[in-house]
């Protein structure tokens, strides 16, 4: 390695989100690694998020600082990108934390593993305090595991947890900028066409879940993005044969049939009973009963519902198919 270029680079993205940035970056930079830089960019931040970077800067000369007005994640990750210096590229959001020893331990997979592009790995979840509140179970996935669970829509390796080779990463252009939501999903899809892809068992990062994190929109515009993908995912593996349609019509196409299946209401139900579990673990108990409580007056059959909301989730294009003609 040459001491004098970064192999890793960590990509990171920042819009008012001043309260658990110094986490983040301390987490990255507690690795003593001359090997690593951390490219920020602040998104158009109007807290204290411009401040926190520049103190980073400031003080560690493996940041490099990117300020740009407010063009939302997709598109600073590909500023970021575009000025990346590092072999591998790594991923962390401005509320997670690296587990210690994360960055080295993937870079050396990605070295003795040549065949895989890109590597991820299980999370540990905290909650706005820091306390534990659960855990992903993906254990270790090998590329044809990744790829089933990518096609059904299964939980997937965390965004902050992947690290991938920096010339396929720019070989297939970075993220798809039409993406506001399910960027890293749709770049998972696209990735496995060609490349192979794999988790580790190993805990790598800490999740913050939190009632304001940025997948927890009330729309549900990640998992109407995330549709949008696997149909053009299936359309040019040729698994699915529809007639020629432009991204943004599908999108419409795909939030018409969400409105029309009452998807919201059972889905911010389900997500209620997220949130109940999570604040059980947190030792927050009232707060769990009343988002049960809520769950059931979202939606009083949620518990049935929610496995048919598995099966949309694990092929939703039977009942999406006409809204597609």
């Amino acid at each position: 390695m040459n001491p004098t270029r970064p192999n890793v680079s960590v990509l990171l993205s920042v819009h008012n989100g001043a309260a658990f940035l110094r986490e983040s970056l301390q987490s990255v930079l507690a690795q003593h690694d001359e090997y690593i830089e951390l490219v920020a960019v602040d998104d158009g931040s109007t807290d204290a998020s411009s401040r926190i970077l520049a103190e980073a800067a400031a003080r560690d000369p493996r940041v490099r600082v990117l300020t740009r007005p407010h063009a939302g994640l997709t598109a600073s990750l590909n500023a970021a990108l575009a000025v990346a210096q590092g072999e591998f590229i790594a991923r962390l959001d401005a509320d997670d934390r690296a587990l210690p020893g994360r960055f080295a331990s993937q870079r050396g997979y990605l070295l003795e593993h040549p065949e895989v592009s890109l590597i991820g790995g299980n999370a540990l979840l905290i909650d706005e305090l820091g306390r534990s509140v659960g855990q992903t179970r993906l254990g270790y996935l090998d590329h044809e595991s990744c790829v089933n669970r990518l096609e059904t829509m299964a939980a997937f390796i965390p965004h902050s947890s992947w690290m991938v080779r920096g010339d396929v990463i720019r070989t297939l252009g970075g993220y798809d900028e039409f993406f506001k939501k399910a960027q890293d999903y749709e770049f998972m899809l696209r990735l496995s066409e060609r490349h192979r892809l794999a988790c580790l068992p190993t805990f790598l990062v800490e999740l913050r879940k939190t009632r304001t994190s940025v997948s927890f929109d009330d729309d549900f515009l990640q998992y109407r993005y995330a549709v949008v993908a696997l149909i053009t995912h299936r359309c040019q593996a040729g698994v699915l044969h529809l007639a020629r349609m432009d991204k943004a019509t599908l999108l419409s196409a795909v939030s018409e049939w969400f409105e029309d299946c009452q998807l919201r209401r059972k889905m911010l139900a389900q997500r209620a009973l997220s949130f109940a579990r999570m604040a059980f673990l947190g030792g927050s108990y009232l707060e769990s009963v009343h988002d049960v409580g809520r769950a059931f007056w979202l939606d009083p059959l949620f518990l049935i519902n929610r496995r048919r909301l598995a099966e949309l989730r694990a092929d939703p294009t039977p009942s999406l198919l006409p809204y597609l003609a």
